[in-house]
């Protein structure tokens, strides 16, 4: 997959979720170089003050909001202070996660159960219900979901996180034909498998060829500014030809069953 970037970021406004570090740190990286004011928000609030700071003093525009993104208070906050600092916002990242494993269904505690459900699917929508009124005055914008091929594939040591991921799915088919009078499209990005401290340890990691964050940061671009469709699903592999985007169909194909019910 080559680089999309282009002239059309510059003086656009990009929010990104769980900005810190791995795929939000780089995707904040890519937008700031190709022009855009970028807004990182993240819970880890000393790593992500630093890499706003490495673009700053690279001459970019990139600011940090501390926060966690299952707080309604603080994505009001995100959603509120970028509107008012920049009268706009172009593109809405969803990218802050966590994915906590077990062995056992029954060794999650409920309030684990709850805590990677606030992340990884309410912050999207509460993000994605604030934001899109904002990109619509506007004149229209882009949402892009980051999702998971766990969203459709087995994960045995994290079921929540499948439900969580998939759950994006819906949103962003729902969320996209709710919003399409607005001009504001949202897809989903379901990547494989992708060299971060999330997937640091993990068996899948020593058994393929995992990605780069940077080259999720460019899938992103591509979904947010060459691709003009909506409500669709992509994924991002590493191939032997190289990293590729594909479109994911959905809903899948009918089987017929013999069966009578």
């Amino acid at each position: 997959m080559t680089d999309p970037g282009g002239p059309h970021w510059k003086g656009k406004v990009v929010i990104v979720t769980g900005g810190a570090r791995g795929v939000g740190a780089a995707t904040c990286t890519h937008f700031a170089q190709l022009g855009a004011q970028v807004v990182s928000t993240d819970v880890l609030a000393e790593q992500g003050q630093e890499h706003i700071a490495q673009l700053e003093a690279q001459g970019l525009n990139a600011r940090f909001i501390a926060g966690d993104i299952a707080s309604e208070d603080h994505v009001r906050a995100l959603i509120d202070s970028t509107a008012q600092a920049f009268g706009r916002i172009d593109l809405l990242v969803n990218n802050a996660a966590i994915l906590t494993a077990h062995d056992r269904p029954e060794d999650f505690s409920m309030s684990e159960l709850r805590r990677v459900v606030e992340i990884d699917l309410m912050g999207p929508l509460m993000a994605t219900h604030l934001a899109a009124p904002i990109m619509a005055r506007g004149g229209g914008g882009n949402v892009v979901n980051i999702a998971s091929t766990g969203a459709i594939m087995e994960i045995p040591v994290s079921p929540v996180y499948s439900a969580a991921k998939a759950g994006i799915l819906g949103f962003t088919r729902s969320m996209a034909a709710a919003l399409a009078p607005s001009k504001v499209r949202v897809n989903a990005l379901a990547p494989s498998l992708i060299d971060t401290a999330m997937t640091a340890g993990s068996e899948l990691h020593t058994r393929k060829a995992a990605m780069q964050p940077a080259d999720i940061a460019r899938a992103i671009d591509c979904v947010a500014s060459q691709l003009d469709v909506s409500g669709a699903f992509f994924t991002v592999r590493n191939t032997p030809s190289g990293v590729r985007l594909s479109r994911l169909v959905d809903p899948p194909e009918e089987l017929m069953l013999d069966m009578v019910v």
